[in-house]
């Protein structure tokens, strides 16, 4: 006759009775719920170097460029008389933004934003550019341009509302060579002609 052994079922551990994944689960909870408080307060509190905020809106820098253009060279000395013209002595800072509005509509006006040079007091006022003003409804946004004057001595430019507040780092532009608004101009008179030869 075969005796049958019935096995005893298995005693209960502390490791495979669910102990330890309810620890495991207790500890992710409390991690993922402190990780999503961190989220809220930097999202309550953006870092970006590139973004400046004014009033209720953000100005996020999406590129800044020292413009290159003709020169007073280029034009042969032409350039007398025309207005709004960037002298050797000055350069041209083109910058793009993206104009963000929060959880509320509101308005927004470029021209309240300067380029602030590392050798001025005085911050500098935009010459033009696609941004004016305008209004945005909650989450809004809007792309667009301004552009500034300013001197080519070397300086940190960067964009802010007035010096000695916060600002987003720019550029460096680079410095004139030359003197301050030279022009090359010759006594000579007029080229003489050179007779063509047959």
């Amino acid at each position: 006759m075969t005796t049958a052994t019935a096995v005893p079922p298995r005693a209960r551990t502390a490791v495979s009775g669910g102990v330890w994944p309810r620890a495991a689960l207790g500890v992710l909870v409390v991690l993922a719920a402190s990780l999503g408080v961190l989220r809220a307060v930097s999202d309550a509190n953006p870092a970006s170097p590139l973004t400046l905020r004014v009033g209720g809106v953000e100005y996020t820098v999406l590129h800044a460029d020292q413009v290159k253009g003709l020169s007073d060279a280029d034009l042969s000395g032409m350039s007398h008389g025309v207005q709004s013209l960037v002298t050797d002595s000055q350069a041209l800072v083109r910058v793009d933004l993206r104009v963000t509005a929060g959880d509320e509509a509101v308005a927004y006006d470029a021209s309240a934003l300067r380029a602030i040079s590392s050798a001025e007091r005085t911050g500098i006022t935009a010459v033009g550019g696609s941004l004016q003003r305008g209004r945005l409804g909650a989450h809004g946004s809007v792309e667009g341009s301004v552009s500034f004057v300013v001197p080519r001595n070397g300086a940190s430019i960067s964009l802010g509302t007035a010096p000695g507040q916060r600002a987003v780092p720019l550029l460096v532009v680079d410095e004139a060579a030359g003197s301050v608004d030279e022009h090359p101009h010759s006594d000579a008179g007029p080229a003489t002609p050179t007779p063509a030869t047959p």
